[in-house]
């Protein structure tokens, strides 16, 4: 899927940020959901989605959030 290439691209972008443990979650939350979830959900209120591309969607979700910690 396009969106989570796209998404995936922010992440790495970011990753600087949001790997840093001088950083507070607060504002790695934000640096998040403004880069990264704000990519991969674009456009998404017109998308018609199966439970594969939702599972997709989660599944990266979960592994940003592990390979953050």
């Amino acid at each position: 899927m396009a969106r989570i290439h796209y998404a995936s691209k922010g992440f790495r972008e970011q990753s600087e940020i949001l790997t840093r443990n001088d950083v507070s979650l607060k504002l790695k939350g934000k640096v998040y959901v403004i880069c990264v979830k704000s990519a991969m959900v674009y456009g998404s209120e017109t998308w018609v989605m199966n439970a594969e591309q939702i599972g997709r969607f989660e599944w990266t979700e979960i592994m940003w959030c592990v390979s953050e910690g």
